[in-house]
């Protein structure tokens, strides 16, 4: 008998293992969520089932591209500051090619398709709420 309980206990483990992978599988690549009213028309959604951002390139100067980076959920600036190349040569992002060109935001960092590189944010930031948080860490004033 408790040779059987085990069993069946193991078969709805797989059975529901299954169906969860198969459901979030299916979801893959998912819709990016609405666009709050406050995030501009020009921003794109970068992210996956678990969440991304709002991008915007706003200007492309000098080797530095100047990107202001939104929440997804309420469209909040969270990040307008300067990106610098790391790891390679200037990439050429323009405002016509970057959104193809871009993966996501994380950690400070623009990811890029090309994985070798990657654009690192320079300090001072523009403004956004993720740096105000990072001025008083890192004590810019």
């Amino acid at each position: 008998m408790k040779k059987v309980a085990i069993i069946i206990l193991l078969a709805l483990v797989v059975v529901v293992g299954l169906w969860y992978f198969l459901k979030l599988g299916s979801q893959w690549p998912c819709d990016p969520p609405e666009k709050p009213k406050s995030v501009p028309q020009e921003a794109v959604w970068k992210g996956g089932c678990d969440g991304g951002n709002w991008i915007e390139l706003v200007d492309t100067r000098n080797s530095k591209y100047r990107f202001r980076i939104y929440r997804d959920w309420d469209g909040t600036l969270e990040l307008d500051a300067d990106f610098k190349p790391v790891s390679c040569e200037n990439p050429k992002l323009t405002i016509s090619n970057w959104e193809q060109s871009i993966t996501g935001y994380l950690n400070e960092k623009i990811n890029l398709k090309d994985t070798s590189c990657y654009l690192q944010i320079t300090y001072p930031a523009y403004g956004g709420s993720q740096w105000e948080i990072i001025k008083e860490k890192k004590d810019y004033r």
